[in-house]
């Protein structure tokens, strides 16, 4: 049978074709003879078009079967599978703690479960590294609860913690709300309690009643190294005492209660201090003294006091020969505490008597002070500090002008009444803000600061400068001058937000300072 002609164009009106209009009498043949044609070429190719189809069906399958064959023989020859274990080890393990860090709960999806389902031989490795299986990321705080897939997570605690066999084990145990706890966050707890003793770092928020309940376990926390943990606020909870419960806990190098938010409830507790490094607490004077009297090998502490500070309740001065950094509220605690060989401090208040106390310690050469309550002379506080190598400070934009001319000399002049204040700082943050809330003030002079900066930097010892400005708009010759600077080297930063530069400054366990710059430029936006 021969086979059609393709179906030449239609010689009917687009008149009729492309609307409702009736055809005339004399165009029914042509319609119809354009209908019979176009049908038979449709269906022949529709034929070819089926065998096509079922052609490359064929070509697919083969293709997919050929694909699948070359994935394996590639696999064969790949390094990746030439690994030696302790690589792969290796590998697991950081892919591990980087989910841990970042993963917000566990699951079946999540941590080392899947890199055991990879092929034998990783399930082999994974298995029989128990390290692997000590990472316990227990943030429910992202979560609604009924989103939470309940099993699946009881699985996934329940695989880790037998599979991590005698290994120490790392939690972080986050409730989602703040007066209670869940079904399943208590029974993940329950899950975890009889293994106390394999604790080695503990983060740990809840509710009072929550740290009530470790009061009846009565463990002995043979491997905690790293505590931390913060009691919710609740009205009817005035003191929690948890004195009993890390009471026995040897091998304690770091202890954290109560300093990562504000407004918490008050704890009372008892502290192994034999190898105690760190120590940070938000707690009135009294409880710190407690902990203080005992840590002497303290290297690096944080003392949040909360209530009235009584420094004749102290006693003897409180030594603390090795403590080499420092973040406290403000300046009362430096009066009872015997520090030699501080290295950094950060204090939260910058009131007159903290000058004093800063020429008791030698050895200081990191500062930041937070926005001074009342007038303080810069001039006394820059002879107190003379060694300093890095000053963070917040000040009202009132003292730009009296700092700039502190800081305007060169660092090289030689008698004792010439040489310039701070003459050895390498690193400067500056963080300007009103005088007041209701007004900012004068803006600062920024030829001045410009002048500073360059002087500092020009004299060699200048190598970092960090800056805020509230409402600060530089000129396009400021910008300029702060670019030329960066082309030179200099590490110039103008912080867009005050708190970006208290980061910058500080480090994250060291943070105590209220912000109130970031709190006002939020109000004048």
């Amino acid at each position: 049978m021969p086979e059609p002609i393709p179906v030449e164009s239609s010689t009917i009106s687009k008149d009729i074709l492309d609307t409702n209009n009736p055809p005339a009498e004399h165009d029914f043949p042509a319609l119809r003879e354009f209908v019979a044609r176009g049908s038979a070429r449709r269906a022949v190719l529709d034929s070819k078009i089926s065998l096509l189809k079922a052609e490359l069906d064929k070509l697919l399958e083969e293709r997919n079967a050929l694909d699948v064959e070359i994935q394996k023989h590639e696999g064969a020859i790949s390094p990746l599978r030439h690994l030696p274990t302790e690589i792969l080890s290796i590998i697991f393990m950081y892919a591990v703690q980087f989910s841990f860090t970042h993963q917000h709960s566990m699951d079946m999806k999540s941590g080392p479960i899947p890199l055991s389902a990879v092929c034998s031989r990783w399930r082999r490795i994974a298995l029989s590294q128990s390290s692997l299986w000590t990472f316990f990321p227990l943030n429910f705080e992202e979560a609604m609860p009924e989103l939470v897939p309940v099993e699946e997570t009881l699985s996934a605690v329940k695989i880790h913690v037998d599979r991590s066999r005698d290994a120490p084990l790392k939690l972080v145990f986050m409730p989602f709300y703040e007066h209670r706890i869940t079904d399943l966050e208590q029974q993940v707890l329950d899950l975890l309690t009889p293994h106390v003793a394999r604790w080695e770092e503990v983060v740990f928020y809840g509710t009072p009643a929550i740290y009530e309940s470790l009061c009846t376990w009565s463990a002995e926390f043979l491997a905690l190294r790293k505590l931390d943990i913060t009691v919710y606020d609740q009205d009817e909870f005035l003191e929690l005492d948890i004195r009993n419960v890390f009471a026995f806990s040897p091998r304690l190098e770091e202890a954290f209660v109560n300093i990562r938010t504000s407004d918490n409830t008050p704890v009372v507790f008892s502290l192994d201090t034999s190898s105690l490094r760190r120590y940070g607490a938000q707690n009135p004077w009294r409880r710190h003294v407690d902990v203080l009297r005992l840590a002497s090998d303290l290297v690096d502490c944080v003392l949040s006091v909360t209530g009235s500070f009584d420094p004749f309740g102290t006693g003897d001065k409180i030594s603390l020969p090795r403590l080499c950094r420092l973040a406290v509220t403000d300046v009362n605690p430096l009066h009872v505490l015997d520090t030699p060989a501080l290295r950094d401090l950060y204090c939260s208040k910058h009131t007159a008597d903290l000058h004093g106390r800063l020429r008791e310690l030698p050895r200081l050469r990191k500062l930041f002070v937070g926005e001074p309550r009342i007038p303080v002379d810069l001039q006394s506080f820059m002879h107190s500090v003379p060694a300093l190598t890095a000053l963070c400070m917040y000040l009202p934009m009132n003292y730009a002008s009296a700092l700039f001319e502190l800081l305007d000399s060169s660092p090289s002049l030689g008698q004792d009444q010439d040489t310039p204040h701070l003459p050895a700082l390498h690193t400067l943050g500056l963080c300007f803000g009103p005088e007041n809330y209701a007004t900012l003030g004068e803006p600062i002079d920024q030829d001045e600061l410009m002048g500073v900066v360059e002087a500092r930097w020009r004299g060699g010892q200048l190598r970092s400068f960090q800056i805020y400005v509230m409402r600060f708009a530089p000129s396009e010759s400021t910008l300029k001058r702060m670019e030329a600077l960066r082309q030179e080297g200099m590490k110039f930063v103008l912080e867009t937000h005050s708190m970006h530069l208290y980061q910058r400054m500080v480090p994250p366990d060291f943070c105590l300072y209220d912000d109130e710059y970031a709190m006002v430029d939020l109000m004048l936006e």
